[in-house]
């Protein structure tokens, strides 16, 4: 859903110091076109945004925008990730990887490396023939 998209866009821009519309686009699994479309709606909403060209370029939130109170720790960011990326190895749907995105202002990788614990629940799925309830 876009307003989802462009939540997480602010979340991310606001949190970072600066990234690539490319990497926007693989994180929320749309085009690059989509993500200058959902800029420029921001944009128009008074939500400051600047781009910086070249190699090692990329958009950002300009910095006396920059959201500095964050409700979750990164402790608790990192025990949310956990759980969405072991709901995310049975199903893989856009909308628990856009909710990933809006959470985790960085790269994943580096939640995922720095996380205590890895839930992998893909062994869990068989079919099951009977009720729901009985199957498990």
């Amino acid at each position: 859903m876009k307003i989802d998209r462009l939540l997480g866009l602010l979340t991310i821009l606001a949190n970072t110091d600066k990234i690539t519309v490319q990497e926007l686009a693989a994180r929320f699994e749309v085009s690059r076109r989509t993500i200058f479309r959902d800029l420029d709606t921001l944009n128009r909403a008074g939500i400051p945004i600047i781009s910086y060209p070249g190699i090692g370029g990329g958009v950002a939130v300009i910095e006396g925008y920059k959201l500095k109170n964050q409700i979750l720790s990164t402790d608790d960011i990192k025990e949310i990730f956990t759980a969405l990326n072991g709901l995310k190895s049975i199903d893989n749907s856009s909308s628990i990887s856009n909710l990933i995105a809006k959470l985790v202002p960085e790269n994943e990788t580096v939640i995922f490396s720095q996380s205590d614990y890895v839930i992998d629940l893909r062994f869990l799925i068989f079919p099951c023939t009977k009720s729901k309830v009985s199957c498990l």
